[in-house]
């Protein structure tokens, strides 16, 4: 009963993402704050795959084994009851500011169809689609809409959100390895070069699980130094590979290398 209430409160903070719009004000800022929000959800829905929170997906699944104490759940739905309150009190906030807005054309807000370039508008499906199909489903009542015109608010919000997620995450620490697994498999689909160094350049300081599989999926696909260790007493074997360049200094079973 309990591992129900936690998903249900799962899946209302990732739904709470969707009904957020952001202002004509943002301008160029609009494409960068808006995958900034996919990212903090997309960290967010990671979060609860990795603890079993999302149905018919490959998860970790500790609160079916039940060896999460209580007070852990409680803590859980607690952080997570505190990221659907920080929504609401944003959007009253930004009610007030904008119901003091003279003129109208300022609260217009921008369109993710028409105001994304092609590589932006990629991002944002596919992190969308990642992030709502770890849900249990859509939740019964559909809010409504509302939108943030001031950056610095929006700024200040999403670095709430991911002290709040962070939090979350700390909570439990046996499922940090599955989290960095399950950020590979995301990179794996998001695919393109160019979707990746975009994408880089945004989740800095912001999810840094997902930063470590951005950097080796472009250091793969782009080509790196390769790197071996060898560890024990009775090492051997064959070693095939390729390099460019000069390389000196080189040792290897105790005979001195150069080229």
């Amino acid at each position: 009963m309990e591992s129900a209430r936690l998903a249900s409160l799962f899946d209302n903070a990732i739904d709470s993402f969707e009904y957020v719009y952001l202002g004509r004000t943002f301008n160029k800022n609009f494409q960068i704050s808006l995958l900034q929000l996919d990212i903090t959800r997309l960290r967010l829905s990671r979060w609860g795959q990795s603890i079993g929170l999302s149905p018919n997906l490959d998860n970790a699944n500790v609160l079916d084994r039940g060896v999460v104490p209580r007070e852990l759940v409680k803590r859980s739905e607690m952080k997570l009851g505190q990221i659907m309150e920080l929504f609401t009190d944003t959007e009253r906030r930004c009610a007030k500011v904008n119901g003091k807005a003279p003129d109208n054309t300022n609260l217009l807000v921008c369109n993710t169809e028409t105001d994304l370039d092609s590589v932006g508008a990629s991002l944002h499906h596919k992190i969308r689609d990642h992030s709502i199909k770890r849900q249990n489903g859509a939740p019964l009542s559909k809010k409504t809409g509302w939108a943030l015109y001031e950056i610095n608010q929006f700024r200040r919000m999403v670095k709430d959100l991911g002290g709040l997620i962070s939090d979350l995450e700390e909570l439990f620490p046996a499922a940090q390895p599955f989290r960095s697994e399950l950020c590979d498999i995301e990179i794996s689909e998001i695919g393109t070069g160019d979707c990746l160094r975009l994408l880089k350049e945004i989740v800095a300081d912001q999810d840094w699980n997902l930063e470590v599989a951005i950097s080796k999926a472009i250091k793969n696909r782009e080509g790196g130094p390769l790197n071996v260790t060898f560890s024990g007493n009775n090492n051997h074997g064959l070693q095939v590979g390729y390099n460019y360049g000069t390389m000196s200094n080189l040792r290897w079973g105790g005979a001195g290398l150069s080229g």
